[in-house]
């Protein structure tokens, strides 16, 4: 589902989040655009902020799959499969 929304991610383990925008979702996997390089393989923990309260944010684990430099130069698309969800 093509989707545009904020998010924010780091890297499994660390304190720093990185704002993201969430370009793509689906219910294995997700687009994010983002100005940090990312790399295959790399985990990152995503959260999805919502902005209706009868919906739930999205927190989950996912896994760098596939990374493509952005044609304008600011960061990257990051194609990413969902290994967890958090609750």
């Amino acid at each position: 589902m093509a989707i545009e929304c904020r998010g924010f991610c780091r890297e499994v383990g660390t304190d720093p989040l990185h704002p993201v925008m969430v370009r793509n979702l689906s219910g294995t996997g997700m687009l994010l655009q983002c100005a940090q390089r990312l790399d295959v393989g790399q985990m990152l923990e995503v959260s999805i902020p919502s902005e209706d309260r009868l919906v739930a944010p999205l927190h989950a684990i996912v896994e760098v799959l596939r990374v493509e430099p952005r044609p304008d130069g600011a960061g990257c698309d990051a194609g990413c499969a969902i290994r967890e969800m958090i609750t």
